[in-house]
């Protein structure tokens, strides 16, 4: 399969599943402050991985992702609804921790500036 297909179909998964999660799933353990950062479908569209970024604590986000798995099979049948695939992927949730390692690094950096400058 074409990447430009997968790029097209994990543009879908993304818009369908952020739309899913915010309008129809009311689990409490879900943080409001969730976003999808990445979906990575694999060719013979056996499975997709979801990145996503929420602000919250290390708590809230183990909550959050296990909320998440506990809802996927609801998501995927949603997205077989709003979806034309012959196959809707499975789903698996994990956290993106690139804003918080690029947060890591900016401090790291700002802090050898300022001992650079004294």
């Amino acid at each position: 399969m074409n990447s430009h297909r997968i790029d097209r179909i994990n543009s879908m998964i993304r818009n369908e599943v952020s739309k899913i999660i915010n309008e129809n799933i009311k689990d409490p353990r879900i943080n409001a402050l969730i976003s999808i950062t990445k979906v990575k479908t694999s060719k013979d569209l056996s499975s997709s991985k979801i990145s996503i970024s929420l602000i919250g604590n290390d708590s809230e986000k183990t909550n959050t992702l296990k909320a998440l798995k506990s809802a996927s099979g609801f998501i995927r049948h949603n997205l077989q609804k709003n979806i034309s695939l012959k196959k809707i992927p499975s789903i698996n949730f994990t956290i993106d921790e690139t804003i918080v390692t690029a947060q890591r690094i900016t401090k790291l950096i700002n802090k050898h500036k300022i001992k650079k400058a004294d």
